[in-house]
């Protein structure tokens, strides 16, 4: 079964609080038991524009991509090749909501999320650091904007 085949079979139990990562080559396997890593053979880009189709096509959840700051100052010097990936990934991301932070903030985020929720890792053979996209699951029939007006609700019922 190919990593992508495994998310599939899994994507229905997958939900709110979830996260998927699309990782390089050098993502480390971690031993939390709520995270669960595939290799594939496959690129980062193409991976990660098949798991999006994946995600799209599940009416029950949709994703926030967090992605590493220190993507954003890589240099083509430094690392050849480094100017098409990113493009590839944010124009891959164009249609989701993108959060930028410091890669050891969203590991410690998705380590605080492995603890109770799972945590599905397909790593690529992508030899550009900080190319992983993170990949957290929300719901997909329900916003924040209605989050907070049910909230808003619950405080008004409880002051009554």
């Amino acid at each position: 079964m190919t990593a992508l085949e495994v998310l599939q079979a899994k994507l229905p139990a997958l939900g709110h609080r979830n996260w998927v990562l699309v990782a390089d080559a050098a993502y480390p396997e971690q031993c939390a038991p709520g995270i669960e890593t595939v290799v594939t053979d496959e690129g980062l880009v193409e991976t990660l524009r098949a798991v999006l189709q994946l995600v799209e096509t599940s009416p029950h959840v949709r994703a926030v991509a967090l992605l590493d700051l220190e993507l954003n100052v890589l240099e083509e010097t430094d690392l050849p090749g480094v100017e098409q990936i990113r493009d590839e990934i944010m124009s891959s991301l164009a249609f989701l909501s993108v959060e930028v932070q410091l890669h050891e903030e969203i590991l410690n985020q998705m380590a605080a999320a492995a603890t109770t929720y799972k945590v599905f890792v397909i790593k690529t053979p992508c030899t550009i650091p900080y190319t992983s996209v993170f990949l957290r699951l929300e719901c997909g029939y329900w916003n924040s904007d209605q989050e907070a007006r049910l909230r808003e609700q619950l405080e008004k019922c409880q002051t009554q």
